[in-house]
């Protein structure tokens, strides 16, 4: 690992009157040193990130529900553990499940099949339950979710999704802990599932159309569920059925990626398209009575970056709530970086203070960047290759307990697809990056750089 703030270290120190305020010459913040572990955390950790993502992290088992490229073909196949499955229908997807224990000599356990799915669009993990659900569009368009039992790794239960389709990489799953639910996402339109009941039941009268569904992101605590696509926000109350969506006020960039905080009710957006930028929205001070919604935000700068860049440097968001800390990766490039955020909920307006280069100090409502750095190579046939992290839809996702980032990566990212179509396929990766050494100021381009432990586990 790399020196922890390399020269540059700051604190997180706690005033009488309850006011946090950054110092130089002491021990690394709260929100930054190794650990990642803020010592007045306003909420328990959770056990699972809020945001979509293409990969459901069992952060119970520390085990990974993982698309890969691979279609199930027609007849018999042969597991990694040696079992041959029933015959199968020729094209489905399969997901590789993971032991991502660090070092794990055999990480693959077994591969599951999502009966007639062409398309593999999302999967999220329900602390509430204990399960995962797979999102895949089958070859009609129409959408359907793959429950998973965690504990036998098997998939238990599928339920069609009638009003929700999809045409392209967009879709995704969202689950809601705090009411059991699911957000189910289309290509333009989203439902909900009651996941408190087995199995769990689609709401077809929930379905609503939206813009887009490029990036979603839930804050579980207020029912709250931001949906950016390509510059468009919009919000949507989970809790209250009717859905209704209300636009919001937008940046003025082509964004893509969102995360929230639901501790800390901020939500980080990632611009795409060239731009080495992102937005923090406090939606602390979210105004509903005007048109596009609004909320007080602050837009923050990157640090550098190294092509290939796909559509970003940035494009894809996810946010560790126990530390209270965003990364954002490429689209498509080899590019990530990770954003420091307010580590309790902020009042009023959102600053910069501390962002590196900046000469000022961190406070209590500081976003800045912390630092950045590039994904791993892949090992193909011996030979280091460059990668490029896979999205539409989005691969990252972090594992909240460990303080990990995961994602997706092959040696074909310009393609901007989900590989199936891919012929041949290329190589795939699972893209680990340890987050819990972050380097201040550390920069690809710059003379101080962060280099994350990293590793790129090889796919079926």
């Amino acid at each position: 690992m790399t020196s922890r703030w390399a020269g540059l270290a700051v604190c997180l120190l706690v005033a009488g009157a309850g006011l946090s305020l950054y110092t130089s010459g002491c021990d690394p913040c709260a929100s930054c040193s190794s650990g990642g572990k803020p010592t007045a955390s306003p909420t328990p950790a959770p056990s699972s990130a809020t945001g979509q993502g293409l990969i459901a992290i069992d952060t119970v088992n520390n085990v990974g529900y993982v698309p890969i490229y691979t279609l199930v073909p027609g007849g018999s196949r042969i597991n990694p553990d040696g079992s041959t499955p029933a015959v199968s229908v020729p094209g489905s997807s399969q997901l590789a499940v993971v032991d991502l224990t660090i070092g794990a000599a055999n990480p693959i356990i077994k591969l599951l099949e999502l009966s007639n799915v062409v398309v593999p669009t999302g999967g999220a993990f329900n602390q509430k339950n204990g399960r995962v659900y797979a999102e895949g569009t089958l070859a009609d368009g129409t959408v359907s979710i793959f429950e998973i039992n965690t504990t036998t790794q098997t998939v238990i239960n599928t339920i069609p999704c009638p009003g929700i389709t999809n045409s392209n990489r967009f879709g995704g799953v969202v689950a809601d802990p705090v009411r059991n639910l699911l957000v189910v996402a289309g290509t333009a339109t989203i439902g909900l599932m009651d996941t408190s009941v087995e199995p769990p039941v689609f709401n077809a009268a929930s379905v609503v159309s939206v813009a887009g569904t490029d990036s979603l992101s839930l804050n579980p605590t207020t029912g709250i569920l931001f949906i950016s696509t390509d510059g468009t926000n919009q919000i949507a109350n989970i809790a209250t059925l009717p859905l209704v969506v209300q636009s919001f006020v937008g940046t003025e960039a082509t964004t893509d990626g969102v995360g929230f905080d639901s501790a800390t009710d901020i939500l980080l957006q990632t611009d795409e398209v060239g731009a080495d930028h992102g937005t923090a929205f406090n939606f602390g001070t979210l105004d509903t009575t005007v048109t596009p919604a609004t909320a007080l935000s602050i837009g923050f700068d990157g640090l550098g970056f190294l092509p290939p860049t796909g559509e970003g440097p940035g494009g894809q968001t996810v946010v560790n709530e126990s530390t209270h800390q965003g990364v954002i990766s490429d689209e498509f490039g080899q590019n990530l970086k990770m954003i420091h955020l307010p580590v309790a909920k902020v009042a009023g307006a959102l600053d910069n203070n501390g962002q590196p280069g900046s000469g000022t100090q961190p406070d209590a409502a500081s976003v800045f960047t912390i630092c950045a750095g590039l994904i791993p190579m892949g090992d193909v046939s011996g030979t280091p290759t460059q990668l490029g992290i896979v999205g539409d839809p989005n691969t990252l996702s972090v594992d909240v307990k460990n303080n990990l980032a995961y994602m997706l990566a092959d040696t074909d990212p310009f393609f901007h697809s989900w590989a199936n179509d891919h012929d041949p396929q290329p190589p795939l990766f699972l893209i680990r990056v340890d987050l819990s050494a972050p380097v201040l100021g550390g920069s690809p381009t710059g003379t101080l750089h962060w280099n994350p432990t990293s590793s790129a586990i090889p796919m079926p």
